[in-house]
C-alpha cells in the first residue's frame, strides 16, 4: 500500500524555488518559499514585474500545478499585456519560441 498524506503532512524542510532568467543579460531572479501556494507565486511575479522594464515581453513557463491556475493569478496576468499567455512545461522540451520540439 503506498504511503498517503494526511491533513498533518509536513514537508520536512522541502522548499519551493521560483526562478526567472533574462536570457540576454544572464540576470537571475530567484526566491525560495516554504509553501507553494498562489500567494507565494504572485509575490514572485510581482518581484519580476518590479525588476523588469515594461517594454519587453515576459514569458512565463509553469507546470500544471493548481496554484498557477487560480482566479487571483489569472486576473493579475490579464492586466499585464507584456505577460503573454503562460506556457506549460508539461510538454517537455520547448524551442526558443516556446513551442514543443518535434520528436
Amino acid at each position: 500500500m503506498p504511503e498517503r498524506r494526511t491533513h498533518s503532512y509536513v514537508r520536512h524542510g522541502t522548499n519551493s524555488l521560483f526562478g526567472a532568467l533574462d536570457v540576454a543579460s544572464g540576470f537571475v531572479i530567484g526566491k525560495c518559499y516554504k509553501r507553494h501556494w498562489a500567494t507565494e507565486f504572485l509575490d514572485f511575479l510581482k518581484q519580476i514585474d518590479a525588476n523588469v522594464p515594461p517594454d519587453p515581453d515576459v514569458h512565463v513557463v509553469m507546470d500544471h500545478y493548481a496554484t498557477h491556475k487560480t482566479a487571483l493569478l489569472r486576473s493579475w496576468l490579464s492586466r499585464r499585456p507584456h505577460y503573454p499567455s503562460p506556457l506549460h512545461a508539461h510538454i517537455g522540451i520547448l524551442d526558443q519560441s516556446g513551442r514543443p520540439l518535434a520528436r
